[in-house]
């Protein structure tokens, strides 16, 4: 399937982008356990990293607690 079907955003998307199609968090069971977050977000390949920090100040988890899946060109 090509993902720019599913996300036409992407084809507006320039080389310094990044689309995170999907952000997992890792959490223990007593914690709530895992979240799945759709996120369909478009960000600047410098900002991987702080958005990664976002996530782990929101959820309280680790930056090996966050997973994502992304799309780049």
């Amino acid at each position: 399937m090509n993902p720019e079907i599913q996300y036409p955003e992407i084809k507006e998307m320039k080389n310094d982008e990044i689309f995170i199609e999907w952000a997992y968090i890792i959490r223990s069971k007593r914690n709530g356990g895992n979240l799945n977050l759709h996120t369909k977000t478009i960000i600047k390949k410098q900002s991987y990293r702080a958005f990664v920090k976002a996530l782990e100040q929101e959820y309280k988890v680790e930056q090996e607690d966050v997973e994502l899946v992304t799309i780049s060109r």
